[in-house]
Formats: structure tokens, C-alpha cells, sequence
């Protein structure tokens, strides 16, 4: 099964992925957790999980009153959504064509192992502002927000 975790807790699995589906489509936590089998507590702590993951909310509220209140995933929160399903189809293609073919040397099982060792952590939405060519490597600038740039050489 699909999961980003880290620190050995999970961030995003299949799951979650469903309660925020189920939150686009009917538009109410309440519902959501009902037809996802979520308690209403836990799938409050389930998006706030989520909310604290990405650098935008992919899940925002309105509150109550005479107009209702009401639940609605961002487009943070479908950009999610669709990367996570993506990721799942493609890795799910990996492994057919694993099975079905087999791997062609003891070496590839390493080269898989290291890539499902990634970490979402380190995966960050930005904006590449400038890249510097130097004599032995590379400064890359990159914009998490704005104002925030972060370099790396």
C-alpha cells in the first residue's frame, strides 16, 4: 500500500486520500468520515495531519449558522489528490510489469528498495528563481513562499 510518512508516522495513505475525496465530493467532514468509516475525530486529525504536510491548506471550513456550515478541499488539496493517485497508478504498473517479467538483474531490487525509501519531507513546492553555474557544482535559489528563498549548493 501507498503511504508518505515520516518519523515513522503516516502522513498520507490511501485513506486519507479517500476522506479528502469524500470531502470534495460532499462537501461535509460529517459525511465524509461516515462513508469513509472514519470516526469524526479521526478524520479531523486525519486533514489537519494533511494541512500541516503541505505548505497550503488542502482542506478549509466554513462555519455554521443559519446559511450552514461546510467543508471543501483546496486546490492544494486536489493537486494532492491527483499526485498521490498518479503515483499509486504508476507504481502499480512497476509492479505488473515486475511480476510479469521479473527483474533482469540482483541489482535492481536494490535500485527499487532505495526509491520507495524516499521521504515526502523533502519533497518541497517551490518556485526555481536562479540557478548559478560555479567550478565544481551548482546554487540553486528556490522559493518556498514568497519572501522565503532557500539556497543550496
Amino acid at each position: 500500500m501507498l503511504a508518505w510518512r515520516a518519523g515513522g508516522r503516516l502522513l498520507v495513505g490511501r485513506e486519507r486520500i479517500a476522506l479528502l475525496e469524500a470531502v470534495m465530493e460532499h462537501k461535509s467532514i460529517t459525511k465524509a468520515s461516515e462513508i469513509t468509516g472514519f470516526s469524526y475525530k479521526t478524520a479531523w486529525d486525519a486533514v489537519n495531519a494533511i494541512n500541516n504536510l503541505l505548505p497550503r491548506p488542502a482542506f478549509v471550513t466554513r462555519t455554521g449558522g443559519s446559511h450552514g456550515g461546510g467543508a471543501e478541499v483546496t486546490d492544494e488539496g486536489r493537486r494532492l489528490i491527483l499526485a498521490f493517485r498518479r503515483l499509486e497508478e504508476k507504481l502499480g504498473r512497476i509492479s505488473a510489469a515486475i511480476a510479469a517479467e521479473g527483474l533482469e538483474h540482483d541489482q535492481d531490487l536494490l535500485f527499487w528498495g532505495i526509491g520507495l525509501k524516499l521521504s515526502v519531507r523533502n519533497a518541497l513546492f517551490c518556485k526555481i528563481v536562479k540557478i548559478t553555474r560555479a567550478p565544481i557544482n551548482i546554487e540553486v535559489k528556490l522559493e518556498v513562499s514568497q519572501g522565503l528563498i532557500i539556497t543550496r549548493s
